[in-house]
């Protein structure tokens, strides 16, 4: 059952998305390049060794490694590389142990990111989005972080308060990931090994 939903969410993926090019939208290794404040000429350096023209050559491996790009991608960047980040999840989310996985269904429960691609995708590539977080839904916590889903599946529908109900969530959790830092900071540093390596 399972692996049917799987196969039928990553078919329709890939029909949703068939001739969707990056055009000028930011690539994979360019988004990296962003994120450490690269010059344009290393961005061009970057864009070059990149897919531009069929998301689904982009490599897995690609994928393993650029864990943290999609926060840096523009919506011609996020429309070009979501397919194929979808695609991965949903085919190596047991073996892979990439962010990768976590970091696609983060970015599609973000409630600004959502509003930005619900104006520049058609239909098809919601529902696919939306098949996406539903299957995810199916595999489950155990594998995969999906506490954000069910609001953000409400704002893919339509539903604005979940937009409101998702930035309060993600304030909270935030605030309290800060709270857990200082509280780590303040500790000695024979604590802080000791704490360390109770979690290693």
């Amino acid at each position: 059952m399972l692996t049917t939903q799987i196969n039928d969410a990553v078919d329709y993926i890939a029909y949703a998305f068939a001739g969707v090019t990056l055009g000028h939208g930011v690539s994979l290794r360019e988004a990296d390049v962003i994120d450490v404040y690269g010059t344009n000429d290393e961005r061009a350096a970057a864009r070059e060794q990149d897919e531009l023209h069929d998301w689904q050559r982009i490599p897995d491996e690609d994928i393993e490694i650029h864990s943290s790009v999609l926060c840096f991608m523009d919506d011609e960047g996020l429309r070009f590389h979501l397919p194929a980040y979808m695609r991965f999840s949903l085919r190596r989310y047991r073996e892979s142990k990439s962010m990768s996985t976590d970091s696609t269904i983060y970015r599609l429960s973000d409630p600004d990111c959502i509003k930005r691609l619900l104006a520049c995708l058609t239909d098809q590539q919601v529902d696919a989005i939306k098949m996406f977080l539903n299957t995810c839904l199916t595999i489950g916590n155990d594998w995969l972080d999906v506490s954000e889903v069910p609001l953000a599946l409400r704002q893919w529908n339509g539903d604005e308060a979940a937009a409101e109900e998702l930035k309060a969530l993600q304030a909270s959790q935030v605030a309290a990931a800060k709270k857990l830092a200082a509280n780590f900071s303040a500790r000695t540093e024979d604590e802080q090994q000791q704490v360390l390596g109770l979690i290693g």
